[in-house]
This record gives structure tokens, C-alpha cells and sequence, in this order.
């Protein structure tokens, strides 16, 4: 169990900012779990869903920056995603004029020992 999910921190903290949790019911983190599953036998952890959105944003740019990508296109085309679909946050990716990443973390809750998004 992880150590802030002990009943002694758990009466004392009600909410925590997470970037995802896999009690998400869309077909991409349902396929997410599934991949992530198979090939380390045990569900995804936070870090695992932000690396995984950070390689498919890099791939993304990438291909998105055409077919002679160079650093500065693939710069370019990063900086200007707005509403990329992602795992992590509420579900998009977008970038903001001074280069901050925008996905809208969550407000979670522990509900029957598992990480959900608060009501």
C-alpha cells in the first residue's frame, strides 16, 4: 500500500492534486492500463501516465512538424498545441504564450483505497 494511503494520513488529508488516475473510463486510458499491464504486471502510476503523454506529445511534434522536422519546427509545432487529446489532466494538452504546459490537473479523493477525481 502506498504510504499515503495509511489510515493515519488518510483521516487527516481529504484532497490531493494529481496529473492522473487510472479510474478513468475512456477507451484511450482503458487501452493505456491494458498496454501498461501486460508488459509491467501491475496498473500505471502517475509518472508512468506523464511519460507516456510526454512521448506522444514528442511524437506528435515530431511527425506534426513535417517531413524534414528539424529542433526549431518541432520547438514551433510544441509550443502551439492547444487541445491535444491526453491521459493526464482533464483529458487535453495545450501550451500557453510563455511556454507553460496546460492540462488541468486533478482535485482527487481516496474512495475504497484507489485515487478518484473529487466531486
Amino acid at each position: 500500500m502506498h504510504s499515503l494511503l495509511r489510515p493515519a494520513v488518510l483521516r487527516k488529508v481529504r484532497l490531493w492534486w494529481r496529473d492522473y488516475v487510472p479510474s478513468d473510463p475512456s477507451a484511450a486510458n482503458q487501452a493505456f492500463i491494458k498496454a501498461y499491464a501486460a508488459s509491467y504486471w501491475k496498473a500505471p502510476t502517475n509518472w508512468a501516465a506523464v511519460g507516456y503523454t510526454m512521448g506522444k506529445l514528442t511524437a506528435k511534434a515530431v511527425t506534426d512538424a513535417g517531413p524534414h522536422p528539424t529542433r526549431e519546427k518541432v520547438r514551433d509545432t510544441l509550443a502551439n498545441f492547444k487541445d491535444v487529446p491526453v491521459l493526464i489532466g482533464q483529458g487535453t494538452w495545450g501550451v500557453s504564450p510563455d511556454r507553460n504546459p496546460i492540462y488541468q490537473g486533478l482535485v482527487v479523493t481516496v474512495k475504497d483505497g484507489k485515487f478518484v477525481p473529487a466531486d
